[in-house]
């Protein structure tokens, strides 16, 4: 829904850089990869927080792992959000971090939508939201160190930060808006 999901005038963090998953707590949405590929950047040295909305049964093996590999200051438990709430974080976000197992979900397209760059891990039906590198970061399957790489070219590169966000939320204006979609069906329903 383009009328929530927009991008609003939020000021960011100027001093680090803040990614952000959207989804359930659950072993296949992949967040262990997103806390892995935080720790690889911490280590590099670049300031960044990593905010997880979503509540699931995987939370407290979640928290352990940060807290493991020695990073639990730098990941932040956001809980189950509202669609105003998580528009918001969305805003404040620097970038988003897909890192699913299995399917993409609307948060790619969320994201997209609010103008946040994203890196993402490649599953079934990414390259249906992404279909190309002007439109996010696509990286390899549950693989937390090319998940970092992603995050990294894109932290590197303002200007491709820009640029993808622009392409991306254009794109999902231009084919997956709820009117876009409301028009396809009727299309394909009366044939007209």
């Amino acid at each position: 829904d383009a009328k929530i999901f927009k991008p609003l005038n939020l000021k960011k963090d100027g001093k680090k850089t803040i990614l952000l998953s959207v989804a359930a707590l659950i072993k296949v949405k992949g967040h262990q990869n997103a806390i892995k590929a935080a720790k690889s950047l911490i280590d590099k040295n670049y300031n960044i927080e990593l905010w997880i909305a979503g509540e699931g049964s995987y939370k407290k093996e979640l928290e352990e792992l940060a807290e493991n590999l020695g990073i639990a200051s730098h990941v932040k438990f956001l809980g189950a959000l509202s669609h105003g709430e998580l528009v918001k974080v969305y805003n404040k976000a620097g970038i988003f971090v897909f890192s699913n197992l299995s399917d993409v979900t609307p948060a790619v397209s969320e994201a997209m939508l609010c103008k946040l760059p994203v890196v993402a891990a490649s599953c079934n039906g990414l390259d249906f939201v992404i279909p190309s590198e002007k439109h996010g970061i696509v990286t390899k399957h549950d693989n937390a160190e090319d998940l970092a790489r992603g995050i990294e070219k894109l932290m590197l590169d303002k200007k491709l930060q820009r640029r993808v966000a622009a392409n991306a939320r254009k794109y999902i204006l231009e084919n997956f808006s709820i009117e876009k979609v409301g028009d396809k069906l009727y299309s394909a329903y009366t044939g007209k």
